[in-house]
């Protein structure tokens, strides 16, 4: 066991609170000449841990809870005689995400100190721990996303001073709880971390881009349904079908034609109309934001919305403002008051439920059998931040006051002064260059209290417009209190541009600085590629950054919207770093993570660790390639003798779904491109048993590496009779093509994909006699063919045209793909392909699973490939395609290949430095003569 004396604590409080903060302090004296002082430390859900006063680190790192992650900080240079403060605000979610799964609040930490004659003093987490609630965090905020916690909103006067000092005097806050001893539930194991803390670079804004004056919608809510009736017992992420009535009565004084805003929930977007009294209004504008001019008579208006929402519980956020020159009071029981109100109308069987039928007609007094559910308190929040920005309005006759705007762009002894203007709040858009993701660093100075600094970033301005993360709150409060203060933000987010707002400043204010602190993992960029083509430099260049704003504890597919660690994503995310940064420690710490989900399903779930159970076949399956692929890159047999049981369990699981065709049907979404592809979630999918086959073969080779022989009879058996099947049941002679399932009914999928045939031909699923017409399917799909949908499955048809050796025509398809993505200013790849996005070019403008275009660059162009485990032994074949010449860096376990080569009329020049212990064996096309330059060092 890791702790020695620590217990796990927490305040006197409920178990599981909902999005709390606490502070926890401990003073201790430190006697002279010691030689180490170690800290470990992990808390539920999140920490931030401060000694003497100074900002050390935050974690943990996610994990299960069967395999809670700890980290281990060395304190030795920090330590001073006598006494010593360990400062730690800790919060507890409250709330399962796809980083966490809830379970109860707790904190535990321990300072071991050992001086020089080697005697030790341990002190750790019990009941003499100093606590105390902390107020600076608004609680009740509108959720960031359904994949993550809070909108941030933070009061400084609520902020305890000098909390986290040595001088501080505690003796006022109450002591700890114990709670338990380490090995507890949830927490029946703990992990120290494996991976090193990330990166904490300041980067500054390049550009303020423009500046404005603005004035705030007056009367704005965030209705929070996912905590009224009827909340699910079940609080997991599932999508589940809601139906309800949204009301209230507005009531006027005179009347007016106002301006009514709706922001309703990002995945079900679709409002089934509305109505003022008994005018309805048609949705018609095709946006995520609706806005509509309503007209309000004097006395008691009826808003009555009607909502059918196919959505998970934590993605109910609904958003509602009106814009009125005169007072307005919103009242569900038409009472005269100035607190608002709301409420729902549910308990419906179905959208044609007579009563329902019988209020949208007559209003909510015909309520009979269905259920009026109040929606009041802290479930009707008045600060959205990333709502009330998005629908500021501009005032065009004003312009803001703003003394030296350039030095908020960097950092010295100007700063910028932001001078009150009474006919409204100032605006400024701030550009950082690129794409970016960490925490903001500020210093600002105020002469007043309760200064608001509101923040709202986002990734794009596509022609001229702002894409709004919709789905994605990356928004922020400050409060400020009065005089100099500096603020570190809790919440990483991922943006390129920023609105910073501020209000309600009577006097001038100064901001020093602003600056984001880059978060990733601290990669080291050992990876390089240079050509005579300079789109393609780029093209590497912007893959690399994108992988690594997609670099955090785990891969996670985007750091904006998720920040998930989605598992088909990292495999294609992992490749991409082996050749840009060769960090194989972050590949192992993922792939370890996977295997743990399978105490939770029966083979490994699609993102992990998370509250929403789910499976993606085509996902567990990429894991196991990514396994084999790491072994390949780096030699580590110690991992496959720690991973083979749960490739094992996974393999045995899928065996179990074989039909009497001999195909695996799954129940389970069967996702493999965003495109409109055939793949129920029940049914015979055919891509599922092709990535069976291909697994089967992998899983025999690992196993026949660590000894487990028995094992591989089965699997190779299971997979050549599958073969057969897939070639007897799943190839349509009539469209020369595999389709993409057979149905639950039996029914043969009229649909032919190109995502399905490539995938047949990566698994050598195909007959030899038809290779060469499923090679033209890749190549020239026709036109009933679908067709690649995002840069993700690109990869493959990539891998696919490497395969069959058609490097030109996969250097053609990369320069147009991505050369689209440049050509509208992108710095970092996109989700998806301009077109399956209804209102903008792409949801995410930075998704790793993207990037693909950096490997093959590396791996085909440079030509530089491991044949045996960790790179004993290197395949170094050029592909030049229409290139004149090229250069790079190649990572390896051993040092890094560094490569160049060109062209002399038939001649290829190729020189190459390699570590000595990888054997290079360099080959080239048969069409140029080889001149080959190798050193070893």
């Amino acid at each position: 066991m890791c702790w020695k004396q620590a217990k796990w604590i927490w305040i006197d409080n409920e178990i599981s609170p909902y999005n709390y903060f606490v502070y926890f302090r401990k003073n201790i004296s430190i006697p002279e000449n010691i030689k180490k002082s170690e800290l470990r430390i992990t808390a539920d859900s999140r920490y931030v841990l401060y000694f003497n006063g100074e900002y050390i680190g935050q974690g943990p790192a996610r994990s299960f809870p069967e395999h809670q992650q700890y980290d281990v900080y060395d304190l030795t240079d920090k330590v001073i005689s006598e006494k010593n403060t360990i400062a730690v605000l800790v919060h507890h979610l409250g709330v399962g995400t796809f980083q966490y799964i809830p379970g109860r609040a707790g904190f535990i930490c321990e300072l071991e100190i050992t001086d020089k004659l080697d005697n030790t003093q341990v002190i750790g987490t019990d009941n003499t721990w100093k606590t105390k609630p902390c107020l600076s965090f608004n609680r009740f905020v509108p959720r960031i996303s359904v994949q993550q916690g809070f909108e941030e909103q933070f009061d400084a006067n609520k902020e305890i001073e000098n909390w986290k000092e040595i001088e501080y005097n505690d003796t006022h806050w109450q002591n700890s709880v114990i709670i338990g001893n380490p090995g507890m539930k949830p927490w029946t194991g703990f992990a120290e971390r494996d991976i090193p803390f990330l990166s904490s670079d300041p980067i500054y804004p390049v550009n303020v881009i423009n500046t404005e004056i603005v004035k705030t919608i007056p009367y704005r809510w965030t209705l929070k349904l996912g905590t009224v009736p009827p909340e699910p017992k079940d609080k997991d992420a599932d999508k589940k079908t809601y139906i309800r009535y949204i009301y209230t009565y507005i009531h006027a004084h005179k009347p007016e034609s106002v301006t009514l805003y709706q922001l309703p929930p990002n995945y079900c977007p679709d409002i089934k109309g509305y109505k003022v009294n008994n005018k309805i209004y048609e949705n018609k504008y095709k946006t995520l934001l609706k806005t509509q001019e309503i007209n309000l008579k004097s006395g008691w208006n009826l808003l009555l919305i009607k909502t059918i929402t196919n959505s998970s519980i934590r993605d109910l956020d609904y958003g509602i403002a009106v814009d009125s020159n005169q007072k307005l009071l919103f009242s569900y029981t038409k009472e005269i008051k100035d607190n608002p109100s709301f409420a729902t109308i549910t308990k419906f069987c179905a959208e044609d439920d007579p009563e329902m039928k019988s209020i949208w007609e007559n209003g909510p007094d015909k309520v009979i059998t269905a259920e009026i559910n109040p929606i009041i308190d802290n479930n009707l929040q008045l600060t959205d931040i990333f709502f009330q920005t998005m629908i500021d309005k501009p005032v065009k006759k004003h312009k803001p006051d703003i003394v030296n705007i350039d030095s908020i762009c960097s950092s010295n002894i100007t700063y910028t002064v932001i001078n009150p203007i009474k006919e409204g709040d100032t605006r400024l858009l701030l550009d950082f260059g690129k794409e970016i993701v960490g925490y903001f660093e500020f210093e600002i100075e105020t002469e007043e209290q309760n200064v608001i600094f509101d923040f709202n970033t986002f990734e794009a301005i596509e022609d001229g417009k702002i894409h709004w993360t919709f789905g994605y709150r990356g928004s922020l409060r400050y409060i400020s209190k009065q005089g100099k203060q500096k603020y570190r933000t809790y919440i990483r987010r991922a943006f390129r541009y920023c609105y910073l707002v501020i209000r309600n400043n009577r006097q001038p204010v100064k901001i020093h600085f602003l600056r984001l602190l880059l978060n990733t993992y601290p990669v080291v960029q050992k990876g390089s590629f240079c050509c005579s083509d300079h789109i393609l430099d780029k093209i590497w260049e912007v893959g690399a950054w994108t992988l690594r704003l997609c670099m955090e504890d785990t891969y996670v597919d985007c750091p904006a919207y998720e920040q998930t660690h989605w598992v088909g994503d990292a495999r294609n995310e992992a490749l991409v770093n082996f050749v840009s940064f060769g960090a194989y420690d972050l590949s192992r710490h993922c792939l370890e993570q996977v295997s743990h989900s399978l105490k939770y399903n029966i083979v490994p779930e699609s993102h992990v660790p998370s509250i929403w159970r789910n499976v993606i076949p085509a996902w567990t399956f990429l894991w196991i390639m990514a396994c084999y692929e790491y072994y390949l890159y780096t030699g580590d047999k110690k991992f496959v003798k720690d991973i083979y049981p749960a490739l094992k369990t996974t393999m045995n699981n899928f065996s179990k779904m074989i039909t009497e065709r001999g195909l695996i049907k799954t129940d389970a979404w069967s996702l493999l491109d965003w495109a409109p592809l055939d793949t129920p979630t029940k049914g015979e999918v055919s891509h599922t048993s092709m990535f069976f086959i291909k697994c089967a073969y992998i899983v025999s080779e690992l196993a026949k590496l660590i000894g487990k022989t028995d094992d591989i009879k089965g699997y190779l058996t299971t997979a050549k009779k599958m073969k057969i099947s897939v070639n007897k049941y799943l190839w349509s002679e009539k469209d020369n093509a595999f389709i993409d399932s057979i149905h639950d009914d039996g029914s043969l999928s009229k649909v032919i994909s190109q995502q399905t045939n490539t995938i047949a031909y990566l698994c050598d699923c195909i007959d030899n006699k038809r290779e060469e017409i499923i090679k033209k399917i890749i190549t020239e799909p026709g036109k009933k063919v679908v067709k690649t949908g995002s840069p993700f499955f690109l990869f493959f048809v990539l891998e696919a045209l490497s395969k069959s050796g058609q490097m030109q025509y996969a250097l053609n398809l990369i320069r147009e793909k991505y050369g689209l993505m440049l050509d509208k200013g992108a710095t970092t790849w996109w989700e998806t392909f301009p077109g399956y996005e209804t209102y903008w070019w792409t949801r995410s403008h930075c998704h790793a699973w993207s990037s693909g275009a950096t490997y093959f660059l590396s791996t085909q162009i440079l030509g530089i490939q491991p044949i045996e485990p960790g790179f004993r032994k290197v395949l170094i074949y050029p592909h030049p395609c229409d290139l004149k010449w090229a250069k790079g860096r190649f990572p390896t376990p051993y040092g890094q290949i560094n490569i160049e080569w060109k062209l002399n009329n038939n001649i290829i020049e190729i020189d190459i430095v390699a570590p000595k212990e990888c054997k290079c064996i360099i080959k080239s096309e048969q069409k140029y003569k080889p001149k080959i330059k190798l050193s070893y060092i």
